[in-house]
């Protein structure tokens, strides 16, 4: 994704494939952990609009190099293709060579709110289906029952430093109390909930306003 000639400076990109790259790379991250937003799609329609045939072949090279498919590209691309009507077949049949069969099947039935923030519930294993095999299921789930000592600390610094999660007990919880919690009951994301309880306070607060004398 680097310029070929490097400066000081501000570096562009090489070409409009190289950003794109980016930019479909960025919405899968997002997407693995229900985070996307509306504009990293946006971003994607905005740019495939300029590209040309050979800036997507560039694209699918870019791509398969080494033997390397890019199968991490279908949801973002799919979920753009659905929203903007923009990504063309050749596009997606290529990208989707190589992608596993539960990640091919999420990405037929999903829209943006089950992959954004306006996903209401926490998952147990959020992004579970972009394993490539059984064996990365396992690992992952494991991984996600039982936390290692780097996650934890993670934890314990986004409950004292993110506003949304010092306002939500979930983020200080033990890991124990957090499996039996949800088992219990589904358990509401507090990113989620943030904006919603933002905004109603602005109104109880302007709602007041309006009253005071």
């Amino acid at each position: 994704m680097f310029a070929h000639k490097l400066r000081p400076g501000l570096n562009g990109y090489p070409s409009r494939a190289a950003l794109m790259t980016h930019l479909v790379l960025h919405a899968s991250g997002a997407m693995v952990f229900r985070a996307l937003r509306l504009i990293n799609l946006h971003d994607i329609a905005r740019l495939a609009a300029l590209m040309t045939d050979e800036d997507w072949d560039e694209f699918l090279h870019r791509g398969n190099a080494q033997d390397k498919r890019m199968w991490w590209a279908l949801p973002p691309l799919s979920l753009t293709a659905r929203y903007y009507w923009c990504i063309a077949q050749r596009i997606l049949v290529p990208v989707g060579a190589g992608c596993p069969w539960l990640l091919r099947q999420a990405c037929r039935r999903r829209s943006l709110t089950d992959v954004s923030f306006s996903y209401l519930w926490i998952s147990a294993f959020p992004g579970i289906e972009w394993a490539q095999s059984l064996r990365e299921m396992l690992a992952y789930a494991g991984r996600r029952l039982v936390p290692n000592a780097e996650v934890r600390a993670m934890r314990e610094v986004i409950a004292v430093t993110q506003p949304c999660a010092a306002e939500d007990p979930w983020a200080r919880l033990p890991q124990g109390r957090r499996i039996l919690r949800w088992l219990i009951a589904r358990q509401v994301r507090a990113e989620t909930l943030r904006p919603v309880r933002m905004a109603l306070q602005d109104r109880a607060e302007s709602a007041r306003a309006t009253v005071a004398p």
